[in-house]
């Protein structure tokens, strides 16, 4: 099967989790500890926060995380699974 549509609304960086480098992670963890230190709240509360911060950013940044523009109920990943289709290539128009 071919999908030859507009999956995604967003921007992804990344087609997978497994292509995002080590010191990508690194950096966004230093910014996003740094901002959840600056927050009145319990240490508990905060490694929750950090977390879920860390969790969402990356969610974003990659395509087979990211809902698919005409279902938000469903992911890229899980549309190509229930499909048994695979990404052969990726192009990403911008106007």
């Amino acid at each position: 099967m071919c999908i030859r549509d507009s999956i995604t609304a967003m921007r992804p960086e990344y087609i997978s989790a497994d292509e995002i480098s080590e010191d990508s992670k690194a950096t966004m963890n230093e910014i996003f500890v740094k901002e959840v230190a600056s927050m009145d709240k319990p240490e508990d509360i905060k490694k929750k926060m950090l977390e879920g911060k860390i969790a969402t950013y990356f969610k974003e940044k990659t395509l087979l995380s990211q809902p698919f523009i005409k279902d938000g109920d469903i992911t890229i990943s899980a549309l190509l699974d229930k499909n048994g289709a695979k990404i052969k290539e990726v192009k990403r128009y911008s106007i």
